[in-house]
């Protein structure tokens, strides 16, 4: 839910810009988060979410800004010996999907609303004592 706040914060604070949702769709071998974790990049660079626990996210920031058009998927490959040594493989050693979209401001804070409408959880505790 706090990450939700930080999207709407970031951006709300956008100045009607081209923004990008980054979403992990697919996960193959070790990572750090599964499907589902998303960040959105700004047109300068600056960020909020975490997609990879920081192996990837420089490169996640540079593919968004190179988006060719306004929505793409990529894969990146962490598995290589390479990585390990010289790169962002020290615990990102997998396979990730992501599918980058360019929103809008207005289109993707409207978004953000609708999912914190649908991501309700309602917790009914019935008891009395320490362990409730």
């Amino acid at each position: 839910m706090q990450e939700h706040k930080s999207f709407i914060e970031f951006v709300k604070s956008a100045d009607s810009a081209n923004l990008v949702l980054a979403t992990l769709v697919q996960t193959e071998g070790s990572s750090y988060k599964k499907a589902g974790a998303k960040k959105i990049i700004g047109p300068d660079g600056g960020s909020v979410g975490l997609i990879s626990g920081g192996c990837l996210e420089g490169e996640i920031v540079e593919k968004a800004l190179k988006l060719k058009s306004d929505q793409e998927t990529h894969k990146f490959d962490t598995t290589k010996e390479s990585d390990r040594l010289f790169g962002y493989g020290l615990g990102c050693q997998g396979v990730l999907t992501i599918d980058f979209k360019r929103f809008e401001t207005e289109n993707l804070l409207r978004q953000l609303e609708d999912w914190s409408a649908s991501d309700q959880l309602w917790v009914h505790v019935v008891g009395d004592g320490p362990d409730i």
